[in-house]
């Protein structure tokens, strides 16, 4: 299933299909256990990972015209700019999205793969991490600075779109609509190699790794199945997490 990591109250009940398939699951894989993180930890990668030393700032690190989008993204978004200001544009980007879909209604706690983390937990359903926080984390960081630079230039564009971008999206997503479920998350990044690049970092190579633990997963001897939760995002494109399945020789039934 492909999740949204922001959702609203609305969203749910999920369809029929969805929730039987859950029901009949003994395993719920994930890209990141949300539930199993702790709070003082993640502060603590957050804070040396995505931060610039006392005398740098972020606005040395992107051009002018990104630095000043930022400045009235930020306004425009009651977030005040000390926030983000020390912030690696890869953190700033994150930073951004939050605010924006918070401000548009949709919140972290009704995103789908919460949602199933805490059925897991009431249902007594087994956990299974494909990456892990500190994972992500690294790769975000490790990202070259102009890959960084347009990771949030995009932010601000869709920022730029207004709310009614994030509706759309959730309507897309209910609606199964793939093609546009990319336009609208992949659309500006697609168009330039720059951007294509920082996709191949972002979901490809992930892609292909997650496919492997779930393949492996497949087939381990249980008594039911493996329900697995990733972002959309992962399930869009010729080098979706489906085709990486099927380059494994996992047949895969799309719904």
């Amino acid at each position: 299933l492909g999740s949204l990591h922001f959702g609203s109250d609305d969203l749910y009940p999920l369809s029929e299909p969805v929730e039987r398939a859950f029901a009949r699951s003994d395993r719920l894989l994930v890209e990141v256990d949300l539930l199993a993180l702790d709070a003082a930890e993640v502060a603590e990668v957050i804070a040396a990972e995505g931060h610039y030393a006392e005398r740098d700032a972020l606005r040395h690190h992107v051009s002018e015209d990104v630095w000043q989008e930022l400045v009235g993204a930020a306004r425009g978004l009651d977030l005040p700019l000390r926030s983000v200001e020390r912030q690696k544009p890869w953190l700033a980007a994150l930073t951004l999205t939050t605010r924006f879909l918070e401000r548009s209604g949709l919140r972290a706690e009704r995103g789908v793969d919460r949602h199933f983390l805490v059925r897991a937990r009431r249902a007594g359903v087994s956990v299974i991490e494909l990456e892990s926080f500190r994972q992500q984390i690294r790769l975000l960081s490790r990202l070259p600075d102009d890959e960084q630079a347009l990771m949030l230039r995009d932010t601000l564009a869709q920022i730029a779109a207004g709310e009614s971008l994030a509706m759309e999206l959730l309507d897309a997503w209910r609606t199964g609509d793939r093609e546009r479920l990319r336009e609208l998350m992949m659309g500006g990044l697609a168009s330039g190699e720059r951007g294509r690049a920082l996709m191949r970092r972002l979901l490809d190579v992930r892609n292909a790794d997650m496919a492997r633990r779930i393949s492996a997963e497949l087939g381990v001897p249980a008594d039911g199945d493996a329900f697995v939760v990733v972002g959309t995002a992962h399930l869009l494109g010729d080098a979706g997490l489906h085709r990486e399945l099927e380059r494994l020789g996992v047949r895969v039934d799309p719904r």
